[in-house]
């Protein structure tokens, strides 16, 4: 928001019974005198001359020339009055007034504060005095000063309204809302007052959606569309908030309402085609948003979502989006004024190509992928070294592995992962060894179409190299495919520090590139670009590449062929595992006998698959757990089931006479889930191929490749590509009963609970969610608890030494599943050594290192 939330207006506020009405009043107004106290005659000029006349009749001619704008007349006979009475309260009171009017604020602020010592009883001298302070920013004493005249006068709304003005400016934004609340009872009829309160709520919205406080933001926006029914901004922001919270239906309806109130808002146009598209409706989505490139022929981001939405459905009218998408961004780069070269320094001490990374965190994604990277580099690019810029977050044998494969590995401060990772890589352009530098993605292979287009940049002779190999590269600099010569840039380091911010979201990277590289590089850097016609050169030609589609391509889940690994990272399947025959466009299966019986999943699963593979089993400390609080007869909804590693088990002990709900919206997988209650003989459980939320509707899940190693347990809802399924509540399906609520909804588990608000109320289940998404886990902690439930936290080691198998080698060192456990109060804990939860802002990583 810029600027000021709350201000003064620049005419008389408010006046006392028998005061006369005063004009241009610009910061206090002229109230009822008090306390006067005739002494002796005032000399005053009236029409009838000079004459001798009472403290009273002087003020009465004073406050008439004031009044009139006669401010010098008037200011000369206050001062008269002073003179014969310097304790006069109401004299004080008025020439303080005016001397605030003509910004004289440190003779105002002295006079009003002189009336107030003579008068402590009048809440109106107060109020003037407040009113001088906020001209004179002194919001401190403002707060003082407004609590005194509150006491006095608790029923008038300015006080309150100067009261939140001065909170608002001291940070408390909270006081500042519980303030303007009270102005706004006090005058309901005030659209001013109501109208910026509204704002106080938009922008506690957004400091709380900063802090990744979903819950928080939804109620703050919710209160700035009832305040300010008529405004558009209030309804965006409330539909944004939605949207990132997975409640599609709902942001969608509050998109449309922004756009009744402004249909050409390309941002709301662009949002709602977002959110139409990741519930499944596509066609909408296409419509709504070819509507707003249509209304705004330079709108950007709207264009890149057609991109998005169409890359798979129509490749061809996602090409021109595409370039028209480039086109705009490249117009708007040509309009900026490139700085001066730098020249370089000398080239002598410049002797090493390096191929920058950036690794943080324990995903296997990246951190298989940076030694997959480390193998396959060398090979296609001879003379050239990988490094990885790494913070502690990174599993240490990897750091190890990436050293013995002759990588260098530089350390990062430590923690700064999340707000600077996207950015080290590109801080070997600062390296005064280094000669040319490339900086690659961890999650993507090189390939010899990049090795071409490489070898033709250093023939080229120019400075930097850019590449473009997809209709979504859009980008002026894509993060991962540039490079360039080292110091031919400014220091990046600096600029980095500038740019970079936790709460970013995963595209600040690129943001910089394009607003602070590209500037500086353009007109000296050598373009491949297959897709965008005259932009760049086209690529030189090389072998197809038999994994990746194009430069840059994201290698999703990885790839058996990477290469040996670090020893207890890819064991062989034990004997009892049986290589199910591979059907045709069917992925790969298998099966093996397990502590909960025959279990056939995917071959190339990198968590359920191979713990199933290894140990027979997979993180049962959660099924044993589940076994104290469920028995024969019970009811049970899992949302989340996957292949039912956990159903089986907790079929068995609901028996016959319970029944297990098992939800699992991934058609493969749901397959897969029914094939494995069959096998095991279980008929006491209905299978839903359908998402859980909050909600009746549907939702977009994305179609992962099965025959590609990956965590297929993993897969969040809500993409712009995938099959639509529908979406139920458990409250939907009408129980009798219910002993447990079990979710595994990658990030979703808070709109489970609230689609089963009745059913928890009604039955007060026990609640076993997982909790690793860190961004939703204070929300989630706070509707839980809201709910009257005790949390713990229950961090399962995916490795059990005491597993089925009796299998000694752990393949999953360091990796835990954490989720929280909740009962309602006065239910006992089973398990007396789980950690409490202490609050919403306590992170399982706090916890780990207590357990």
């Amino acid at each position: 928001m810029g600027g000021p939330l709350l201000a003064i207006g620049t005419a008389a506020v408010g006046r006392t019974a028998g005061e006369r009405p005063m004009r241009n009043t610009s910061c206090c107004a002229i109230t009822a005198r008090n306390r006067f106290r005739p002494t002796a005659p005032v000399r005053c000029r009236s029409s009838e001359g000079p004459r001798m006349a009472t403290i009273e009749e002087a003020l009465d001619i004073a406050v008439d020339h004031h009044a009139s704008g006669r401010l010098t007349e008037a200011e000369i006979i206050y001062s008269r009055i002073l003179e014969v009475d310097p304790r006069c309260a109401a004299a004080l009171h008025l020439a303080g007034v005016l001397a605030c009017q003509t910004n004289r604020l440190d003779t105002a602020l002295d006079r009003l504060h002189r009336a107030v010592w003579e008068a402590p009883g009048t809440a109106a001298y107060r109020i003037d005095h407040a009113k001088a302070l906020i001209a004179a920013k002194q919001w401190t004493a403002v707060g003082t000063i407004l609590r005194a005249a509150l006491a006095l006068a608790p029923d008038t709304a300015d006080p309150w309204y100067f009261l939140a003005m001065a909170r608002h400016h001291t940070g408390d934004t909270d006081a500042a809302i519980a303030a303007l609340r009270h102005a706004c009872a006090l005058a309901p009829e005030r659209e001013d007052l109501t109208g910026r309160l509204a704002l106080l709520h938009q922008q506690r919205g957004q400091d709380h959606l900063r802090q990744f406080r979903q819950s928080l933001a939804l109620a703050d926006f919710q209160s700035a569309v009832a305040l300010s029914p008529a405004e558009s901004e209030p309804a965006f922001l409330l539909a944004t908030a939605l949207l990132d919270s997975n409640r599609f239906e709902a942001a969608a309806d509050m998109y449309r309402r922004a756009l009744s109130l402004a249909p050409a808002e390309g941002f709301a146009l662009h949002n709602l085609g977002i959110t139409l598209s990741r519930s499944g409706r596509t066609d909408e989505a296409l419509t709504v948003l070819r509507r707003g490139a249509r209304l705004d022929p330079a709108h950007v981001t709207v264009r890149d979502a057609l991109v998005q939405v169409l890359e798979r459905r129509d490749p061809t009218e996602a090409a021109l989006w595409s370039i028209e998408a480039l086109a705009l961004k490249l117009a708007r780069a040509a309009a900026e004024v490139p700085p001066p070269d730098t020249p370089p320094g000398p080239d002598g001490a410049r002797t090493r190509n390096i191929v920058a990374f950036s690794l943080w965190g324990t995903r296997e994604i990246y951190t298989q992928g940076a030694l997959a990277n480390a193998r396959a580099m060398p090979a296609v690019f001879p003379g050239w070294t990988c490094r990885f810029y790494h913070d502690d977050s990174v599993p240490r044998p990897v750091l190890a592995e990436l050293a013995r494969l002759g990588a260098e590995t530089v350390e990062m401060p430590a923690g700064s992962g999340p707000s600077h990772g996207l950015f080290w890589r590109f801080l070997v352009a600062d390296d005064p060894t280094v000669a040319r530098f490339l900086c690659r993605d961890c999650d993507s292979r090189p390939t010899a179409r990049e090795k071409a287009a490489v070898d033709a940049w250093i023939a080229s002779g120019l400075p930097f190299h850019v590449m473009r190999d997809h209709v979504l590269h859009t980008d002026l600099i894509l993060a991962g495919m540039w490079g360039g010569m080292a110091g031919r840039l400014p220091p990046l380091a600096p600029a980095i520090d500038a740019a970079a911010d936790r709460k970013a979201d995963r595209w600040q990277d690129q943001r910089f590139l394009a607003g602070w590289v590209w500037p500086r590089i353009q007109g000296r850097v050598l373009v491949h670009d297959s897709v965008h016609p005259g932009v760049g050169q086209p690529f030189p030609p090389a072998p197809d590449d038999p994994v990746s589609s194009h430069v840059g391509a994201k290698v999703l889940q990885l790839q058996p062929g990477d290469g040996a690994h670090v020893a207890a990272e890819r064991p062989d399947f034990p004997p009892e595992v049986v290589i199910l025959p591979a059907q045709p466009g069917r992925p790969m299966l298998a099966e093996r006998p397990g502590r909960h019986g025959m279990m056939r999943f995917f071959a190339k699963d990198t968590y359920i698959g191979r713990s199933l593979a290894l140990y027979g089993e997979y993180s049962d400390a959660e099924p044993r757990l589940a076994a104290m609080l469920v028995g024969s007869g019970d009811v049970v909804v899992e949302a989340g089931s996957n292949i039912g590693a956990h159903t089986v088990p907790l079929a068995r002990m609901v028996g016959p006479t319970g029944c297990v709900h098992a939800f699992e919206p991934q058609r493969v997988v749901h397959e897969l889930l029914a094939h494995n209650l069959a096998a095991n003989g279980l008929h006491n459980v209905v299978l839903h191929r359908a998402a859980v939320g909050n909600a009746p509707g549907r939702i977009t899940v994305p179609i992962p490749d099965y025959g590609r190693s990956g965590n297929f347990g993993a897969v969040s809802l809500g993409a712009l590509s995938g099959e639509p399924v529908p979406v139920e509540t458990i409250d939907c399906l009408g129980l009798d009963r219910l002993a447990l609520l079990k979710a595994d909804v990658e990030g979703m588990e808070a709109l489970v609970v609230e689609g089963a608000a009745r059913s928890i109320a009604r039955f007060r289940p026990a609640l076993y969610l997982e909790n690793d998404w860190e961004k939703h886990s204070a929300d989630l902690i706070v509707l839980l608890q809201g709910l009257g439930y005790r949390l713990w936290w229950h961090l399962v080691p995916i490795y059990d030494p005491d597993n089925h198998a009796g299998n000694p080698l752990n393949a999953f060192p360091r990796v835990v599943s954490l989720n929280l456990l909740g009962l309602p109060e006065g239910r006992p804990c089973p398990l007396p050594n789980l950690p409490p939860v202490t609050g919403p802002g306590q992170s399982w990583r706090e916890v780990a290192r207590l357990v």
